[in-house]
């Protein structure tokens, strides 16, 4: 999701969202913060929001020299 606020991480445990996010109980320690699992699972989809938001993909990307 485009926004240049963040990425989207919001989804309805198994239930997939349009691009196929879900949040299975495996991926959290205690039902609200993440473990190994999840913390990868929002590094991707920052690192993608950095790579494809048409405000950060220019200083992410292309850092002046």
């Amino acid at each position: 999701m485009d926004g240049s606020w963040g990425s989207y991480e919001w989804a309805n445990g198994l239930l997939a969202r349009g691009d196929g996010l879900v949040w299975a109980c495996a991926e959290y320690l205690d039902g609200i913060h993440p473990n190994t699992l999840g913390r990868e699972k929002v590094s991707n989809l920052m690192l993608n929001f950095f790579k494809t938001d048409d405000t950060t993909r220019p200083w992410y990307l292309d850092p002046p020299s």
